[in-house]
């Protein structure tokens, strides 16, 4: 027991002794979060609260001293012969043991124990008030309460934990997975970062607080572009393995799962696997993330923790100051490069090509396709001079099928980074490098044929289109992107189009993009995507699904009879998606 504690030790219901039923929430903002929780508890416990319920753990932000870290709570319920006093100075005793410091007045602590209910009590004293004062402002208090004892009536408001839980917004709590299950749910919860905040300041501390595991992931090969960036880190992967080496690669958006973004040998990252590692970056983590910078910190721990030979790492968005800009790669590549994201990195094609070149390290070999000639290879040559890097651009091939490009920009790229074992053996344009899901990806559905290819710019569908022609095609894009431009290339190209709509918050309505259509006899607007492609199949059996990725996502995942929902992450201006 702690020192200064009365207490008999009698703890048997029958020996006479009151029981009361004690409500404690609990937190954490300091150091390994879960970890101190946890001994608490156990102390807690072995120190006269008996038969414990345990709640779920929870995300808070802080209430009062706004700037510090974000809490980690839950909320016990247990049976005590101790009276209310004496619970508080267990409490405190808890507290001491795990070394609670305030650096400010509400400010960061490794341990904090409150109690909110004792039995039905309703006390007032000078540093005991119960039920807590606070109770009814805070939702990290009331959700985890609720989950043990949903019935238990507030003594004061005479109304149950959980019509209290009812009524309040759940929008700053986040709960944490309990099993691998829930972590997707966990993830969708993550929120992008304002604009203003936009950089890797944040990812930075998360990664010094897991030993920087990004320094220790073997060869890195860093991506980026605006078409072809996914695809080429495929291919490269898929070479890289052929000549013996271990990958790992970190690519997005994904299609049908967020494992598809982290890939060991090609294959995903195990699920129980990426649980406990993100249940260990939750815990310590001292700032809040968005979902892309989750994923980016459990990506390269994961790449550490394999012995990775070779980590190829996509961009997010532009270069500098994304998330994935705190590696030093031995390989920088550039995959074709146009104006988009112009609100955030641009607004011109300098701009951007100046943000893209962030990525740039000294002494790293940078590859470039041959499309970024003019300002693009400008701006490149000009930042490799002053990091002392080998510049080399792709050759111009002229080929019906778009992935031939991103298929030689990866040869090049490895030939560049490995010269010595580029030469060993040959390998074959063969089947062995098929192409990521929804690029230029060919699906056979009820006797159709079906060409799914996540185009989202003008460039891409001139591609895309140059050497295809279709019978109809089935389209929704992001609010962001050159729609107009887009749609006239589907013109030249498709019989009919229907105009649907992508799941994603950043897409656009198909009346806002009929309004920029030219030729609207060949448009059919059709929101409901099932209704959509049934409309389609009765076109012909040569369909075109594109617009984004996220929209082939959504078609994918119809066709199988499954369900998407797309993260928050991207950072969005809110004027940028027209509803009408």
């Amino acid at each position: 027991m702690p020192s200064g504690f009365n207490y008999s030790g009698r703890d048997n219901e029958s020996s006479g002794v009151s029981v009361n039923s004690v409500y404690i929430s609990l937190g954490s903002n300091v150091g390994d979060r879960l970890k101190n929780i946890k001994s608490g508890i156990l102390f807690l416990k072995k120190n006269g609260l008996k038969k414990l319920k345990i709640s779920s753990f929870y995300i808070s932000k802080p209430m009062y001293y706004e700037k510090q870290p974000y809490f980690i709570n839950c909320a016990i319920s247990a049976r005590t012969n101790l009276s209310a006093r004496e619970v508080l100075k267990l409490c405190k005793a808890a507290e001491k043991k795990l070394r609670r410091k305030y650096i400010v007045d509400k400010g960061p602590r490794s341990f904090d124990a409150d109690i909110i209910y004792f039995g039905e009590d309703v006390l007032k004293e000078k540093d005991l008030e119960i039920p807590h004062f606070d109770r009814l402002r805070r939702p990290f208090v009331i959700f985890p309460l609720n989950e043990i004892a949903p019935l238990k009536k507030d003594p004061v408001c005479k109304v149950s934990l959980k019509d209290i839980a009812a009524k309040m917004r759940d929008e700053d709590i986040i709960k944490i997975p309990a099993k691998p299950r829930e972590l997707e749910s966990f993830l969708i919860k993550l929120k992008p970062s304002k604009k203003s905040s936009f950089g890797v300041k944040k990812i930075i501390e998360v990664l010094k607080s897991l030993g920087n595991p990004q320094k220790k992931m073997g060869r890195i090969v860093h991506i980026t572009g605006s078409n072809g960036k996914t695809s080429t880190a495929f291919f490269l992967e898929k070479i890289c393995r052929l000549y013996g080496f271990k990958t790992g690669v970190y690519t997005s958006p994904h299609i049908c799962s967020f494992r598809e973004r982290i890939r060991i040998n090609g294959r995903p990252a195990g699920l129980c696997y990426i649980f406990k590692l993100a249940r260990e970056i939750i815990s310590v983590s001292p700032v809040e993330l968005s979902y892309f910078e989750f994923l980016t910190v459990l990506a390269f721990l994961i790449f550490n923790k394999e012995l990775t030979d070779v980590s190829i790492v996509e961009v997010g968005m532009g270069g500098k100051r994304d998330a994935t800009n705190v590696v030093h790669p031995q390989l920088c590549v550039f995959t074709p490069i146009t104006i988009e994201h112009k609100d955030i990195i641009g607004p011109s094609l300098k701009e951007i090509c100046m943000e893209k070149a962030g990525i740039i390290k000294k002494n790293s070999i940078v590859i470039s396709s041959y499309k970024n000639a003019g300002i693009p290879e400008k701006i490149f040559k000009e930042k490799c001079r002053k990091f002392k890097s080998k510049f080399i651009i792709s050759e111009n091939i002229n080929s019906k099928n778009p992935q031939k490009e991103n298929l030689d920009l990866a040869f090049l790229a490895f030939r560049s980074a490995f010269p010595k074992e580029s030469k060993l053996k040959k390998i074959s344009f063969s089947k062995k490098f098929s192409t990521p899901p929804a690029r230029y990806e060919k699906v056979f559905y009820k006797g159709n044929r079906l060409l799914i290819d996540g185009a989202h710019n003008p460039q891409a569908f001139e591609k895309l289109l140059e050497n295809n022609n279709f019978d109809c095609a089935i389209v929704a894009f992001m609010a962001d992107k050159d729609i107009k431009n887009c749609l006239s290339y589907l013109e030249k190209n498709c019989e009919k189009i229907i105009l649907s709509s992508s799941s994603s918050y950043r897409g656009a309505s198909p009346y806002y993009t009929l309004s920029l259509a030219k030729d609207k006899g060949i448009y059919i607007v059709e929101p409901d995507l099932k209704k959509a492609l049934r409309k389609a199949f009765d076109f012909g059996k040569n369909i075109l699904v594109s617009g984004s990725l996220y929209f082939c996502a959504d078609v994918k995942a119809l066709l199988n009879e499954k369900k998407i929902k797309h993260p928050y992450e991207m950072i969005v201006k809110k004027d940028c998606v027209p509803k009408a």
